[in-house]
């Protein structure tokens, strides 16, 4: 059985971003209203073609959304099995790792994902994950915000796949993602045009999540 790794929330939630607490309750009996608006402008390499499911529509909706983070999710949970494979035997965060990672965390964030990893290594002891680990999944509660350059939205985290003992409460945490630099990912491990700016769980104090938005 494979060595443990840490499970998708935990390492990616939580960096204060900025600003004041977001405002408002969200309805998690309402489905999220979908968001329309001219094309964007990504740079051409990120350009995608009619037959590809990560196209941006011109409406982004949740089902859109969800379908984005289930990619990058797939990229994480190869890092995450290769970590395991490189536990007790590399001191040095691997780069097919660092690569993976680099390729779904914006700048600001990847370092932080790949310091934690390294620690992980260097200790040797990172929490588990189930014998036959899944990636994290989302529910879309609401779009809080999206842009050509930026979009949030409130999701329930599915972690039943990700960690050997899943929270019994459910997981709500605000997703941003911004337009992904095809240049940081020259092996084309990212399949969709975005990469994520942060999650942040849900909790009275936290900061905007409109923050990346803000820029």
């Amino acid at each position: 059985m494979r060595t443990g790794v840490r499970l998708m929330a935990a390492l990616t939630a939580v960096v204060a971003v900025c600003g004041a607490c977001a405002s408002g309750d969200a309805d998690p009996t309402a489905s999220p209203s979908p968001l329309t608006f001219g094309p964007p402008s990504f740079p051409a390499t990120a350009a995608t073609t009619p037959d590809d499911p990560y196209a941006i529509p011109d409406t982004i909706d949740a089902a859109y959304i969800e379908k984005v983070y289930g990619a990058l999710a797939d990229v994480f949970l190869d890092a995450e099995l290769a970590l395991a494979d490189a536990l007790g035997a590399q001191t040095v965060l691997p780069p097919e790792i660092r690569d993976r990672l680099r390729a779904i965390y914006s700048p600001d964030r990847f370092p932080i994902i790949a310091a934690r990893w390294q620690q992980y290594l260097t200790d040797n002891d990172p929490p588990p994950i189930p014998a036959d680990p899944g990636p994290v999944s989302i529910h879309v509660i609401e779009i809080v915000e999206v842009s050509r350059t930026c979009l949030v939205a409130l999701a329930e985290y599915d972690l039943s796949r990700s960690t050997a003992s899943p929270p019994t409460e459910p997981v709500e945490q605000y997703l941003a993602l911004v337009p992904a630099d095809p240049e940081r990912d020259p092996n084309a491990f990212n399949p969709t045009p975005w990469e994520i700016a942060y999650e942040l769980t849900v909790q009275s104090g936290e900061p905007n999540p409109e923050a990346p938005c803000e820029r």
